[in-house]
Parts: structure tokens; sequence; C-alpha cells
């Protein structure tokens, strides 16, 4: 396949991170658009967008657009850190019926 057609058909996979994905866009940028850097700048932004497994990102991304390539890199790795923390379970402290402090999900459990 040309190398162009995979850099379109390229998405990020499940399990892997924004660094990674980026570094195979820009292997296949490289090989498609060999003389043409502001081109290859320009898909390489449009396909970080399209390619992203997140629809946060992608949302964000398009709501909040970057010019410089490296400034958007940063952001999707950031915005993966902000995801990876939300989405972890969560340990918080609740107070049960008789004033015992309780963590976790089982003291809403016992309500």
């Amino acid at each position: 396949m040309e190398y162009g057609k995979q850099f379109n058909a390229r998405h990020q996979y499940d399990g892997e991170g924004g660094r990674s994905f980026v570094r195979e866009l820009r292997r296949l940028a490289s090989r498609a658009w060999e003389n043409d850097m502001p081109a290859e700048l320009e898909k390489l932004l449009e396909q970080l967008v399209e390619g992203s497994r997140s629809n946060n990102v992608r949302r964000h991304l398009l709501l909040h657009p970057l010019e410089d390539f490296e400034m958007a890199v940063k952001r999707v790795e950031d915005l993966e850190k902000l995801e990876a923390v939300t989405a972890a379970p969560q340990e918080y402290l609740a107070v049960g019926h008789y004033g015992a402090q309780e963590v976790g999900h089982q003291a809403w459990q016992r309500g």
C-alpha cells in the first residue's frame, strides 16, 4: 500500500500511547511527502485529530486547534494523562450512619 494511503488509514490502536502513534504518523508522512514539509505538518495535525482513539482528544483538538504540531502532541499527552486519572477507580472518604469513617465504594453500598 502506498505511504499516503497508509498514513490516511492509520488510527491509534487501543493501548497505544500518543507518542507511539505520533512516531508512526511521522514515519509514514516523511515517506509520503518527502520534500513537502508544510503539507506534511498540516496532514500530521489533521491525522492526529482524525486518528485519535479518544473522542475527548478529538473534540478538544477540533474546538481548540493548534497550528504547532509539537504543541498539539503535548496537548494530546496531557489529555491522555487526564483521561487515565479520571478513569482510574477513585478512593473517597465517607461517613457511615454511626459516624465511622469508611474508605471506598463499600461505604455507599452499606447506606
